[in-house]
């Protein structure tokens, strides 16, 4: 099955574009730090070993296919994407703030139906399909956590384990108050005594505390993550 070429676009636009669609809520009112964001985002994809727009094309047409082996009908997930202006989607004209889920038009019915799809794939150990598959669903809806621990726990399954802490630092960076994310990667730095890794995140975590304890808010996730450090800091490496 060959992709189209408003798809490709949209991938293409994805990469250019994702530290700008996911400004964290910390940073809204901050230039400097939306733009120390924006560049941690853009220098974890250009370091890393995995080659993210060919793992989104896998992503989709693994789950067109998966979809259609389950007895589903995949013709509804075909991609015609178009921006709000009908135009095609490029680098530069990408809703800024916008999920690529809204500008595909799949519901949330439809995500959560791929989503059993991946699941299905990863429960039949299938680990390397459902990677790619929740790869591409973690790229339509970013701020969603769960997709990405999915696709770090089937790298961890492959025994990818730097592939793996690749994957929770850029979800702490597009979900920086999950909790989960931050568990999931000084998990995986501490297991594989990646000094460098956990020092890096304890600083970020710390960063963060930095600015919520000026907002006060939200304060359980703040009692979580000053938990996890603690707990770090006892952690042999």
């Amino acid at each position: 099955m060959k992709t189209s070429k408003s798809f490709d676009q949209a991938i293409e636009a994805f990469i250019q574009t994702v530290s700008d669609q996911v400004v964290l809520d910390l940073a809204h009112e901050n230039t400097q730090e939306k733009s120390r964001i924006q560049n941690e985002i853009a220098r974890l994809i250009s370091d890393s070993s995995i080659d993210y727009v060919e793992q989104l094309r896998r992503g989709y047409l693994t789950l067109i296919q998966s979809v259609e082996k389950y007895g589903g009908d995949a013709s509804s997930y075909k991609l015609e994407i178009k921006s709000q202006e009908n135009e095609e989607i490029t680098g530069q004209n990408l809703p800024v703030g916008k999920f690529v889920q809204e500008e595909i038009g799949y519901t949330n019915d439809q995500m959560v139906e791929l989503y059993e799809v991946a699941s299905r794939l990863f429960d039949e150990r299938h680990y390397p399909e459902a990677l790619d598959a929740f790869f591409f669903l973690g790229s339509l809806m970013p701020r969603v956590s769960s997709y990405w621990i999915a696709v770090g726990s089937c790298y961890e399954k492959m025994h990818k384990t730097e592939e793996a802490f690749q994957i929770y630092r850029l979800a702490i960076l597009l979900d920086p108050l999950e909790i989960k994310n931050w568990i999931h990667g000084f998990r995986v730095a501490i297991a594989g005594h990646h000094i460098h890794e956990i020092e890096e995140l304890t600083q970020t975590a710390q960063k963060i505390l930095d600015k919520l304890h000026h907002t006060h808010e939200p304060p359980e996730f703040v009692k979580e993550l000053e938990q996890l450090l603690n707990e770090v800091e006892r952690a042999p490496r």
